[in-house]
């Protein structure tokens, strides 16, 4: 019986047979940015707020929860 190989050996393992080698990535050159239309964000309290509801789950917050 083989022992259990491990996830990070694996991947090590699969990657190895792929030859690779570093490619430059090609310039980017971006187009003038456009002028300001005069956009004005609106206020935070006319946006929808979507209540916190894990907060309220049983347990929500405790120390020592493993995550």
């Amino acid at each position: 019986m083989r022992p259990a190989v491990r996830p990070r050996a694996l991947i090590a393992h699969l990657l190895s047979g792929i030859p690779y080698r570093q490619v430059e990535p090609p310039g980017l050159s971006l187009p003038p940015r456009p002028p300001s239309t005069g956009y004005r964000r609106p206020p935070r309290e006319t946006r929808t707020r979507v209540p916190d509801h894990a907060g309220t789950l049983e347990g929500a917050g405790r120390e020592g929860s493993g995550g």
